[in-house]
């Protein structure tokens, strides 16, 4: 049984200098790159909650950085409706929980 997931740049490089054996797919269809993108998102963000560690999280962010490329979308932009939802909702800095029914 084989597993098709989505791999930094870099590893079918790595796998080739260990002796495995492997086929590698580009993926040039947007829709499909980012079906594989939020999987792998899912993948890191599981690793991360096991771990909780730096570098787990900078997967995270390169899978995020990988997103906002594919989509068009710019740093600054997200930075800006960042700060508006920080200054309209508030952040998570207080560690605040509300409990109620229905929860929606």
């Amino acid at each position: 049984m084989s597993t098709r997931k989505l791999v930094r740049d870099k590893i079918p490089d790595i796998l080739t200098r260990l002796g495995k054996k492997f086929r590698v797919y580009n993926v040039s269809d947007k829709s499909e790159l980012i079906k594989y993108l939020l999987e792998k998102l899912d993948e890191e963000v599981m690793e991360f909650k096991k771990a909780l560690s730096i570098e787990e999280l900078v997967d995270i962010l390169e899978v995020i950085d990988a997103i906002v490329s594919i989509m068009g979308w710019n740093w600054d932009d997200i930075r800006d409706i960042k700060e508006k939802k920080l200054k309209e909702r508030g952040g998570f800095s207080k560690g605040l929980i509300v409990e109620m029914d229905n929860f929606s």
